[in-house]
């Protein structure tokens, strides 16, 4: 899973990299280009069999799907949504939020808060409660807590000592 995850995002390759960088909001036309990034990705990854490459290619087509049916591509929505992409979609807007990609940087509470709120509308409500239980275990038999400031740091360094400890890669 976690190999096939990192490269939910290959179809990025297809974007201009003048949208990429541009600063501000995307009009409608560039928003259009960088939703077709699920389908690019899918397609780059379509013709290798390998298991590890179909769930690969899985994720990075329903990525942005929503558990509401909204989302791209196609509405896909619920359970219709591979379990893959629904995983792979929570981990990639909790690390967004942490490490301030999509807006302010968030800490760690704030951001299982977040995902709580999107429970049922953007995320599969089931996933979303076990993610939060797992990065609250984890960061607690870590030797770490969650505080209020528990930010992108805490997170770096929790990822670092899953990897040491479970060598996750």
């Amino acid at each position: 899973m976690g190999l096939a995850a990192e490269l939910h995002d290959i179809g990025m390759l297809s974007v201009p990299a003048g949208i990429l960088s541009k600063r501000g909001s995307l009009n409608a036309s560039e928003q259009a280009i960088v939703r077709k990034h699920t389908d690019a990705g899918a397609e780059m990854l379509l013709n290798d069999r390998h298991p590890r490459m179909l769930l690969a290619h899985e994720i990075a087509k329903y990525h942005h799907a929503r558990w509401d049916g909204g989302g791209y591509p196609g509405r896909v929505g619920g359970k219709f949504i591979p379990l893959g992409a629904r995983i792979c979609a929570i981990a990639d807007a909790y690390d967004a939020m942490v490490c301030g990609l999509c807006g302010p940087t968030r800490t760690m509470g704030e951001a299982l808060e977040e995902l709580g709120r999107e429970a049922g509308k953007q995320f599969d409500p089931e996933l979303a409660s076990c993610f939060d239980t797992l990065i609250r275990r984890e960061v607690e038999g870590c030797g770490m807590e969650m505080t209020a400031d528990s930010g992108m740091n805490d997170f770096q360094a929790l990822i670092a000592s899953l990897k040491d400890d479970r060598g996750f890669v």
